[in-house]
């Protein structure tokens, strides 16, 4: 008999699955148009200067090429050393995977399965990838929180924002704790036979960082300076447009956004992470048209990026042929 876990996993992997999340962003993006007074809209984009569009768009493509740049680091932690200049085509064409495809898993499992071939084990090409996600996310929600800390539940307008940044808080000091614990175990238990398979294999993978504290290091540094760099051309696109907020408030509704982004429910995040960065930053005093502005921009960045990737796959699978 098929257990419901099995029946969800069943589901999720299905065509209707991928037809219910296009009804979702369909159904989020049309509420998104629906409520904006696109007069009020046009006449904000009429007033940008395109040499800021030009530079927000450059911007986002030097964020591909950190990222591809962590990613190098996280993989020489594995003992895999890769050009940066083929990471960085490996890193645009998951980004034409991840909104050409149904699930952002794709531009993950493509990234996994040109490098796999280049570490000791598939599961080190996984975890790197796997890292490079997971710190970013972390960075990201430290930042966040500090925002909130500035912006305080009071003034921000989000119902239970006391709430969610105890939770996030919380989350943060035990994810931290848990890497910092298992740093300083994993030469120990890496090798024991008194864990599971895979918590073994976790200490293993883990013992990589410690023998590497400086490439560890400059992977928390990355982070760090991909999102403060991520929220510097944030600001200066909400400037453009003519919004009115701060960098903390800015902070507050990147990490929610991207939070709920990580939902399940939509395609590749569209509605979802477009619909909630609008609502966070209305609701601490920004104009619902400069929110739908940034996010209409950003959307059709996305669209550049990925013709980059989509150059740079056609190229490779011409190599193929050849």
């Amino acid at each position: 008999m098929t257990s419901l876990r099995e029946k969800y996993k069943i589901f999720k992997n299905s065509r209707s699955f991928f037809y219910v999340k296009i009804g979702v962003s369909a159904v989020l993006v049309a509420c998104i148009l629906y409520r904006c007074d696109w007069k009020l809209t046009l006449s904000t984009f009429m007033a940008i200067e395109p040499k800021f569009l030009v530079l927000v768009f450059f911007c986002m493509v030097g964020g591909v090429i950190i990222s591809a740049f962590k990613w190098q680091v996280l993989l020489s932690v594995h003992d895999a050393h890769i050009p940066l200049s083929t990471l960085n085509r490996y890193y645009f064409i998951a980004v034409f995977f991840n909104n050409f495809l149904p699930s952002s898993i794709g531009g993950d499992g493509f990234r996994i399965y040109k490098t796999a071939s280049e570490v000791v084990s598939k599961g080190h090409a996984v975890v790197a990838v796997l890292m490079e996600r997971v710190s970013g996310l972390w960075a990201l929600l430290f930042l966040g929180y500090i925002g909130g800390l500035f912006v305080g539940p009071g003034s921000s307008g989000i119902p239970y924002f006391r709430q969610f940044l105890w939770v996030i808080g919380s989350a943060l000091v035990l994810s931290g704790l848990f890497f910092v614990v298992t740093y300083f175990i994993s030469d120990r238990y890496k090798d024991g036979s008194r864990f599971p398979v895979w918590l073994t294999t976790l200490f293993g993978w883990i013992h990589d960082y410690r023998r590497h504290p400086g490439k560890t290091i400059n992977v928390v540094a990355l982070s760090f300076f991909f999102q403060l760099y991520a929220l510097s051309w944030m600001l200066l696109l909400s400037r453009a447009v003519g919004a009115d907020i701060s960098i903390f408030m800015l902070a507050v509704a990147m990490m929610i956004s991207n939070l709920a982004a990580l939902l399940p429910i939509s395609l590749n995040g569209l509605g979802l992470m477009d619909g909630s960065f609008i609502y966070i930053a209305s609701s601490m005093g920004m104009e619902y048209e400069h929110g739908v502005m940034m996010m209409l921009i950003m959307r059709v960045f996305l669209v550049f990026l990925s013709l980059i990737g989509s150059y740079f796959y056609l190229r490779l699978k011409s190599q193929k042929v050849s």
